[in-house]
């Protein structure tokens, strides 16, 4: 089977005379913005199409503990970077950070790979996406989508012997349809153990197990970690459903996965010990679902 096609990078170019956005940034937030502007390319570099939405609670959280400021101070950042046009302003009103300038920048490597570039995302004008009056970021599915009117719906909201207001007292009025059992939302069953936090939308671990991820894999390790188990747990949402322990999983399953992503990646390196078979490793997946794990 083909490996499926990159849409990230390892890498981008760093230029040791900076222009205007370091300028700015600095002169306003001093060391905060520098590191901020790096930090938030970084996560460009390993987003996939190289956007990043902040919509998403679980992403925007680990932008701000990557960039290690406030919300206010992340938010009045981006702002400004979408001011001076160091990131696209119309994908920021959207709370999704895409830098043209950067993608330009990498056109050489998807030149290699022989891919088109990514190109900028694309949404039918609307109102961005709410923050809540506590100030986190509503998850992108909270968002309603764009309705498009079909003819026998304009004739429904063209009809001239019914207000809006009867029309809003008739739906308000209408006994709403209850859910059966099978289709009530259920809890991630392992969010149910005790002190974990939501590092993406179907992974949760407790602090203590993500920190030891990321002292032995670094932070981007660690992320990635979580994003390939994320990903499985997304696709396969039956297995996912009967995992009890997502760090257990992560351990028997997606660490030799990664290890053997990271030696594909980077074939001039000495070859680890070969890693498991896909076969093998799905069987390591359903292991995890609810064995006990000795780290």
């Amino acid at each position: 089977m083909a490996r499926p096609a990159k849409t990230k990078v390892d890498y981008f170019p760093h230029m040791t005379h900076s222009g205007k956005t370091i300028a700015i940034l600095e002169a306003r937030w001093g060391n905060d913005g520098y590191a901020f502007w790096f930090k938030l390319l970084e996560l460009l570099g390993d987003s996939n199409d190289f956007s990043f939405n902040c919509n998403h609670s679980a992403d925007w959280e680990y932008l701000l503990s990557k960039t290690r400021v406030t919300e206010p101070v992340a938010e009045a950042i981006l702002d400004k970077l979408a001011e001076i046009e160091a990131i696209d302003a119309s994908c920021w009103a959207q709370k999704i950070v895409w830098s043209d300038n950067f993608v330009r920048n990498l056109e050489s490597v998807f030149v290699k790979r022989k891919q088109d570039v990514p190109q900028k995302p694309e949404f039918a004008e609307r109102k961005p996406a709410a923050i809540i009056e506590s100030g986190d970021f509503c998850d992108g599915n909270s968002v309603e989508p764009d309705i498009i009117l079909t003819e026998s719906d304009k004739v429904k909201e063209s009809k001239p012997n019914e207000s809006k207001a009867e029309q809003t007292e008739s739906k308000e009025n209408k006994p709403k349809k209850a859910k059966k059992p099978e289709e009530q939302e259920k809890p991630c069953p392992s969010s149910l153990r005790a002190s974990t936090l939501q590092q993406a939308d179907t992974v949760f671990l407790t602090e203590a197990e993500l920190a030891r991820l990321q002292r032995e894999f670094g932070e981007a390790g660690a992320q990635r970690l979580v994003t390939i188990l994320d990903g499985y747990k997304t696709n396969n949402p039956d297995k996912g459903a009967q995992y009890v322990d997502d760090y257990k999983a992560i351990r028997s399953w997606v660490v030799p996965r990664y290890r053997k992503e990271e030696s594909e990646l980077q074939p001039g390196r000495r070859a680890s010990p070969a890693a498991p078979s896909n076969k093998f490793n799905d069987q390591l997946a359903d292991i995890a679902k609810g064995e006990v794990f000795i780290d």
